[in-house]
């Protein structure tokens, strides 16, 4: 699983954004709930995110990434970007998409 500027969920995005309407959390708890779907995956997962993302923060990524299992990636990418990483910086994507595959590629049985 690939997920390119990812957001722990509805609800930590309304809560940031929209901090100054109290409960406005609560109004969309559980959805878009991607930390609680990853506590089920059972995939290696890679978590793309740039680092002046102008519309996601990196925390958001690295808060996806640390709730998800192992084995699991990041790519952090040093430039401004949101979702198109794989054209702001091509090689390092390139690479990162490459190893992870490789490493898939290593845990599977009969590859």
């Amino acid at each position: 699983m690939v997920l390119e500027a990812p957001f722990p969920s509805a609800s930590r995005v309304a809560r940031k954004f929209y901090w100054f309407l109290p409960g406005i959390g609560l109004l969309l708890h559980g959805q878009f709930d991607t930390e609680e779907r990853l506590k089920q995956a059972r995939t290696p997962l890679l978590v793309v995110q740039c680092k002046k993302d102008p519309v996601l923060p990196l925390e958001f990524g690295q808060e996806v990434f640390n709730a998800a299992r192992f084995p699991k990636d990041f790519l952090e990418i040093n430039g401004q970007c949101h979702e198109e990483a794989s054209v702001v910086a091509p090689e390092n994507y390139r690479q990162a998409l490459r190893a992870f595959l490789g490493n898939i590629a290593r845990r599977t049985p009969g590859s």
